[in-house]
């Protein structure tokens, strides 16, 4: 089998030790039997760039662009990956188990009714992602494929995932010029307005879900941040 790139995409903002940090886990704790890229979005002033830099990881790439906003961030990151398979996340999860991208990838590769995998699902008492209000059918022995009719808004979360450029064939770009939070909630109510019209791409979520066994969270959110 010939596996394909995947690129990692990081957006941050002034977050130095803890973005440098999430890439050294990364590397680390995620297998792939392709390639993989990492490409950081930084959005803020700080010394980022260079403490990233200072890895001297050859398959990382640092773009700069301060005070973009985050949907601006996402959106270039997206441009500049140059791949079909992308894992998107938040600066501040990091990996502290191993996790596999092989077989997400592989189901990616031959089911074209699905876009997107969760690759954390468990909420925590301060998160605003609740699992609970999910209602999904079996699809195949390894995921659950997700109702568009489902209660929780979130549907679609910034939260680690893995997403096929299909997705945005379908659902379009993210929404720029607005606060980071304005940001992921009216993209997570477009995409499930859209996906409720039907023969759009599906949101999977693997059986054994990811959680905070393998995910850390280890910054401030949004909202406490005032962004």
């Amino acid at each position: 089998m010939s596996w394909p790139d995947v690129a990692i995409l990081i957006p941050t903002y002034n977050r130095a030790a803890i973005v440098r940090r999430t890439v050294q886990l990364l590397r680390e704790h995620l297998h792939y039997s392709g390639h993989v890229n990492i490409i950081v979005g930084c959005d803020g002033s700080d010394d980022t760039p260079d403490a990233l830099q200072r890895l001297s990881d050859p398959d990382l790439r640092v773009l700069t662009s301060p005070s973009s906003g985050l949907g601006a961030n996402v959106n270039r990151l997206m441009r500049a990956c140059g791949c079909d398979f992308m894992l998107s996340m938040d600066d501040d999860h990091h990996l502290i188990a191993p996790l596999s991208l092989d077989r997400h990838v592989a189901k990616l590769m031959r089911d074209e009714s699905a876009g997107w995998i969760h690759l954390l699902m468990e909420a925590r008492g301060d998160e605003h992602f609740d699992s609970y209000k999910f209602t999904a059918t079996l699809d195949g022995s390894h995921y659950w494929r997700v109702d568009w009719n489902s209660p929780e808004h979130f549907i679609m979360s910034f939260r680690p995932h893995l997403f096929h450029r299909r997705w945005l064939e379908v659902y379009g770009w993210v929404p720029e010029g607005l606060k980071t939070g304005q940001t992921e909630y009216l993209y997570a109510q477009a995409c499930k307005a859209r996906g409720q019209q039907g023969s759009a791409p599906a949101v999977l979520v693997p059986l054994s879900a990811y959680g905070f066994d393998h995910w850390a969270h280890v910054g401030e959110s949004w909202n406490k941040r005032g962004l």
